[in-house]
């Protein structure tokens, strides 16, 4: 049985992949009036809501929260490629090898595309692991996703603002 109506899910999909496509138009904006940390936390937020909405899922509550969750993520993605660029020059700057900015940019792209498909690994190997052995419900599912999503944004909260620092 599935476990989301297969008509509400790929209205949430579609919602959440069409806002983020217009979202990436005003993205890099609004992540320079809001900084990069405030950036991943609102948007590390909106997914916390997006999920959540899963646990007692509805169109209007689908349609919401991923329309949200797509403009405010293409702000996180905009926001972690500002934050992990001046996280590399700032090593770049402190390192005593002579590493360049370019080479400090890359290598750190480099650990953010190996460690990002490995979180999507891991959690999709859980929620499979649950699925089979816990529970089929939603809304057991869906809130202990949503818990995980609220930690991760809870992580946003603890990073170096960057730009208050450089102030």
């Amino acid at each position: 049985a599935a476990l989301i109506d297969p008509y509400l899910s790929a209205l949430g999909s579609a919602m959440l992949y069409l806002s983020f496509a217009v979202g990436c138009i005003s993205a890099p904006s609004a992540v320079r009036r809001l900084g990069s940390k405030n950036s991943l936390v609102l948007g590390t937020f909106a997914f916390v809501i997006y999920i959540a909405a899963y646990v007692l899922p509805s169109a209007l509550t689908l349609c919401l929260s991923a329309t949200v969750a797509g403009f405010t993520g293409a702000m996180l993605w905009t926001a972690q490629g500002a934050y992990f660029t001046q996280n590399a020059i700032m090593y770049c700057r402190a390192s005593t090898s002579d590493i360049t900015e370019r080479q400090a940019i890359n290598q750190f792209a480099a650990f953010f595309a190996a460690i990002f498909p490995f979180g999507i690994a891991i959690m999709k190997i859980g929620t499979s692991v649950i699925i089979m052995t816990v529970t089929e419900e939603n809304t057991v599912l869906y809130s202990l996703l949503t818990i995980c999503a609220l930690a991760a944004m809870l992580g946003m909260c603890l990073v170096d603002d960057l730009e208050a620092r450089a102030l």
